[in-house]
């Protein structure tokens, strides 16, 4: 059996040979490893990329939907003097309203004057027709005593 062998130079270079290949093989994988794991890179970073121009198309779109600057400025500008314009009209609105309170508070205080001047007005009235009385009595009185003299 071991004279049908082939000699141990020829085993050994036929050996060398497929170790050489081998090595091949092994290279060979080790590079479509590395180039598959860069494909799935490449594969996720343009899915990521497709993602990302669809968004920007999305704000690419709001924002020619936006007026311009200068038509945002003006309306701002219009709303900030017509925010001045009605801060000056509830300035104006709060000095009537507390105008407006001093006066109800005049006009309470002018209603019980009134009604404490009716009743003393009543008082004097009163007093001044017993006053009246009085006094024609005392003239009449006098005017007695006056005739009596004479």
């Amino acid at each position: 059996m071991l004279s049908e062998l082939p000699p141990l130079e020829t085993s050994q270079a036929a050996f060398n040979t497929l170790v050489r290949a081998w090595e091949q093989a092994v290279d060979k994988h080790t590079t479509l490893a590395a180039l598959k794991n860069d494909y799935d890179a490449v594969v996720a970073k343009q899915t990521k990329r497709d993602e990302l121009q669809t968004e920007l198309a999305g704000i690419e779109e709001a924002i020619q939907s936006l007026q311009p600057l200068s038509e945002a400025q003006t309306a701002f500008e219009n709303l900030k003097s017509n925010l001045s314009a009605e801060n000056e009209k509830l300035t104006a609105l709060t000095t009537l309203q507390n105008d407006y309170d001093a006066i109800r508070g005049k006009q309470v205080s002018f209603t019980v004057a009134q009604d404490e001047f009716q009743t003393l007005n009543a008082d004097y009235i009163s007093v001044d027709r017993k006053y009246k009385v009085l006094y024609e009595q005392f003239l009449r009185g006098r005017a007695g005593i006056l005739a009596r003299g004479l």
